[in-house]
């Protein structure tokens, strides 16, 4: 699980591809950030362009943690594709943040 120190930029590439590998544009994608620690919606859905490779940057503010009593937190971004059609495909990733103590 990939680690940054909390109120840091990340950024997160999204390949979609078949089951043989190969790379595809869906129709539709789709993305949202949620707390896995203490159970907080961070980003809503936001539809993205759709391409082989997406990029998705996490803001600093993005990153903070929540809950300071938390030595760290698990952050997780779910990503859907061609949402709604019988090709629909959702996955995540997670990462942890760490709490810098004292940092405001």
């Amino acid at each position: 699980m990939k680690q940054v120190s909390e109120r840091s930029r990340l950024r997160v590439a999204i390949k979609f591809s078949d089951y043989a590998w190969a790379n595809v544009v869906p129709d539709t994608v789709r993305y949202r950030i949620d707390c896995q620690t203490t159970g907080q919606q961070i980003l809503d859905w936001t539809d993205a362009s759709p391409a082989a490779v997406l990029t998705v940057t996490v803001t600093p503010d993005q990153n903070a943690i929540i809950n300071d009593a938390n030595r760290y937190e698990d952050k997780v971004m779910a990503v859907e594709c061609n949402v709604g059609t019988d090709t629909q495909f959702i996955d995540n990733y997670t990462w942890r943040v760490k709490n810098l103590q004292g940092y405001t």
